[in-house]
């Protein structure tokens, strides 16, 4: 195992990865503009310094379900603090209060590997 090389941009950023299910309440285009809306009130301040909003979809009928978005953040303040407090907190509460399951993880060291590895 090899740890993966870290872009010089990003020695220091955290990594935040937000994910919540699809809104069963709205249509696919109705969900899009309102994520998309969401992401660019936390891009309107300074703590956000790139952002990328994935839809989710089933790779298998057998595997299904889970998450319908993935919103991976690089935040310019202290993980704890940017989650806890302001705009990303008052999300990952409407996202509650919707029934739409946030959670919210800081991406950790990653490891490549091959296989070569074993």
């Amino acid at each position: 195992m090899v740890p993966a090389a870290r872009r010089t941009d990003d020695a220091r950023v955290p990594r935040l990865l937000l994910l919540w299910s699809r809104p069963r309440h709205l249509t696919d285009e109705e969900a899009d503009g309102w994520a998309r809306s969401e992401v660019r009130g936390l891009l309107a301040g300074d703590a956000v310094t790139k952002a990328e909003l994935t839809r989710l979809e089933s790779a298998s009928p057998r595997h299904g379900g889970g998450p319908g978005w993935l919103l991976a953040l690089d935040v310019a303040v202290p993980a704890a603090e940017f989650v806890e407090q302001g705009r990303c907190a008052e999300l990952l509460g409407d996202l509650r209060l919707l029934g739409m399951r946030p959670v919210v993880m800081l991406a950790a060291d990653s490891v490549q590997l091959s296989r070569e590895d074993g």
